[in-house]
């Protein structure tokens, strides 16, 4: 992303990730290398209320996604790339 011009974006999803970490931490009790997954199942049940979390969260990032797309295709750098490089006008870029 950094390299055409987009970085707004790319820090945005900083945010994300931090959500997807916390995720992670409720679920297995660290945010990163999880020993969560075992031959057989998983190291233990989820926490009460994890899956409504869950999905809030995936209802926030799928609100975002729409956001992202007009940060990055309608990022004037972008799109100046876009056509130098490739020669493309933007709908077939898709």
């Amino acid at each position: 992303m950094e390299d055409i011009g987009a970085q707004t974006p790319f820090f945005y999803i900083f945010r994300e990730r931090e959500l997807i970490y916390d995720l992670f931490k409720a679920a297995t009790g660290m945010r990163m290398m999880h020993n969560y997954f075992r031959i057989g199942g998983v190291a233990a049940d989820l926490p009460h209320g994890w899956i409504d979390k869950c999905l809030d969260c995936c209802d926030y990032f799928l609100s975002e996604v729409a956001e992202y797309q007009k940060l990055i295709t309608r990022n004037p750098i972008f799109l100046e790339r876009v056509l130098a490089e490739w020669n493309h006008a933007v709908p077939d870029t898709r």
